[in-house]
């Protein structure tokens, strides 16, 4: 069973594709044929992909994360050998900078059961989380101007900036005053939390899926949101799972 999905940014015939019970799987053709990649097996394996992530500058340095229920593993050769790495706990996403290996930057975070983690440039002991550690990190996303992350766990919706975590509308009026089940959030392609405006409101747009609620926008950094939809009610039985915007 597909548990994770992940095309190279700047390689784009590339796929990797994890699985419930059979590793890493790589494709070179777009899905054409399939190969194993790291612990990839036809067997069953005692661990689940939980996330993959190739970095930026893929074609260059064919540098690949994986992210499975018992750690962090790394590849350095497109996903043909993967080593384990800190953190050791569940890994459920795993976000690059968007300028990673690329002038110095080599940032990402790793969501993790036991919080959200930031590993840097800088060699050393193993970070702390960048969250409380009861904190269970499903989804992050990192703006290309935004001197921050934005993460889900189960209390809501997080943004973390230097030194500081901050808890935005949780139990808000837009979500029917209860706690919001996030599937997956999008900023908007020029999102900037430090600017009051750049091309109208957008510098301060992003959007949630909420999973049985549906998708909300905001254009105020969180503050405020409304249904993208317009639609009283969500359609019954319908569950968002994951989102999308244009990057233009």
């Amino acid at each position: 069973m597909p548990t994770a999905l992940h095309v190279a940014v700047d390689k784009d015939s590339v796929v990797f594709l994890g699985t419930l019970t059979h590793g890493l799987w790589v494709s070179q053709d777009v899905g054409g044929s399939w190969s194993a990649a790291c612990d990839g097996s036809t067997q069953t394996q005692a661990f689940s992909v939980g996330a993959v992530a190739a970095c930026p500058n893929f074609s260059n340095d064919y540098e690949v994360w994986e992210g499975r229920s018992d750690g962090l593993r790394l590849s350095f050769d497109g996903g043909t050998t993967c080593a384990p790495d800190f953190p050791y706990s569940s890994v459920q996403f795993i976000a690059f900078s968007p300028g990673y290996h690329r002038g110095g930057d080599c940032d990402a975070f790793v969501g993790t059961n036991t919080g959200l983690y930031l590993r840097t440039c800088n060699p050393g002991p193993p970070p702390e989380p960048v969250t409380p550690p009861a904190v269970t990190v499903s989804t992050v996303a990192i703006g290309p101007k935004e001197p921050g992350v934005w993460a889900v766990d189960g209390g809501g919706l997080l943004r973390n900036t230097i030194g500081h975590v901050q808890l935005q509308y949780n139990g808000s009026g837009a979500f029917n005053n209860t706690t919001p089940n996030i599937a997956a959030i999008c900023l908007d392609p020029v999102f900037d939390a430090s600017k009051t405006s750049e091309c109208g409101n957008d510098a301060q747009t992003l959007f949630v899926a909420e999973k049985t609620l549906g998708v909300f926008k905001s254009t105020d950094n969180g503050n405020s949101w409304t249904k993208v939809d317009y639609n009283s009610t969500w359609p019954a039985g319908v569950m968002v799972n994951d989102l999308a915007i244009s990057p233009k």
